[in-house]
């Protein structure tokens, strides 16, 4: 992956025929059972906004095309949070987990992966499904930034900032608008691992007794889902 990632940038820099700026939004959710357990276990009367259940992601990405077969490439940088609002006998607060991330996302149309597509709009009248439909893969590197800020003292506890990885996986479809603009909506499940938060089960809506069963004392992976729309806008022929 090393050595083909620098490949697939110099080659798609050389051979890319047009060239577009992206916007991204999306809903996303963790899906991580070992906390959300461990949180019950701790706490009990164990509610949904106790962990991480509706956070967003932001998106900006630069488009680049291979000449001759339909594989795209999407450079990006991501911003994405997420906040929960556990309570306990002992406290009552926020967490926070937040991710600065940079990730090279590659688009496959399977259906029309020798066509002369003039992408990213759709100018020319093939079928719109043949045309704009897309798997991807995305690997990505993060900066993560967690941390619980106490509702009854304000106090900032495991305030934590660490570096991840993660790979994606995703589908999605293109409709243009305009000759300039398009518009895709998608899915995507992404695995994040290597992240650490080791004081997380430290923090004061715990028991004392907590901190050692904690699942966050080696590094943690988590499964993120999420549902989202690119905006997309063509500014170079």
């Amino acid at each position: 992956m090393k050595k083909l990632l620098p490949v697939l940038l110099l080659l798609s820099f050389h051979t890319a025929l047009s060239a577009q700026i992206g916007f991204s939004g999306s809903y996303t959710r963790f899906v991580a059972n070992e906390w959300e357990t461990f949180l019950d276990e701790q706490i009990g009367d164990y509610q949904d906004a106790y962990f991480f259940r509706h956070g967003f992601q932001v998106g900006a990405d630069y488009w680049l095309r291979l000449k001759n077969v339909r594989i795209e490439f999407l450079p990006e940088v991501r911003y994405a949070q997420q906040k929960a609002s556990p309570e306990s006998d002992y406290d009552a607060g926020t967490l926070q987990w937040q991710s600065f991330s940079f990730h090279w996302n590659t688009n496959v149309y399977p259906l029309n992966f020798f066509g002369d597509c003039d992408c990213p709009t759709f100018s020319k009248q093939d079928p719109w499904l043949e045309k704009g439909l897309f798997l991807q893969l995305t690997p990505g590197v993060h900066y993560l930034i967690q941390s619980y800020q106490s509702s009854q003292s304000l106090s900032i506890y495991a305030d934590e900032k660490d570096w991840a990885y993660s790979l994606g996986l995703g589908a999605g479809i293109d409709f243009g608008l305009s000759d300039w603009i398009t518009i895709t909506p998608y899915g995507r499940i992404t695995r994040l691992w290597d992240g650490n938060w080791a004081d997380f089960g430290h923090l004061p809506f715990f028991p004392e007794s907590a901190s050692a069963a904690a699942p966050t004392t080696q590094p943690y992976t988590l499964w993120i889902p999420e549902a989202g729309i690119h905006l997309s806008v063509r500014w170079k022929h």
